[in-house]
């Protein structure tokens, strides 16, 4: 009995001194505010929410390491995570630029990015290549939503 106690005592401090050398200081992950998949509510304004935050907090948790959550804008997140000043950005698509300096996970989040338009709407284009070629060829026709 007492050498199983002894084998689970430093199999825990191996676990513990394992996950402290993954993450010797929290990790500094930047979000911006984009509902759902990661936000501020009302009555938590301190607890980031979200199915990409939750996921995030979930695994490192796991790993025995703790979050930071940081605020920025977008553009703000990026160059702070070129530069070193922020450890990890959620939601960001990979592209040659960010390739320079980001590693990239899997993809984690199960939703797909798509525009939606009212069936009785006076577009004849039934997806949105077909919508966004129409709107560049007939300049001034409702290109201000892309400016809201």
């Amino acid at each position: 009995m007492k050498r199983l106690f002894y084998v689970w005592l430093l199999a825990s401090w191996a676990q513990l001194a394992s996950a402290a050398s993954l993450c010797p200081a929290p990790i500094k992950v930047g979000f911006d505010n984009w509902p759902p998949y990661h936000y501020y509510e009302a009555e938590s304004p301190t607890l980031v929410r979200g199915y990409a935050a939750e996921v995030l907090t979930a695994v490192l948790s796991s790993m025995g390491c703790k979050v930071n959550y940081v605020e920025l804008p977008w553009k703000r997140i990026l160059h702070e995570m070129e530069f070193g000043r922020v450890d990890m950005a959620m939601e960001a698509n990979i592209n040659d630029d960010r390739a320079r300096y980001a590693w990239f996970s899997d993809s984690y989040n199960p939703g797909r990015t798509l525009l939606w338009i009212r069936k009785d709407s006076h577009y004849p284009e039934q997806d949105l290549a077909s919508w966004l070629a129409s709107q560049w060829s007939h300049p001034g026709r409702d290109q201000r939503l892309f400016l809201r």
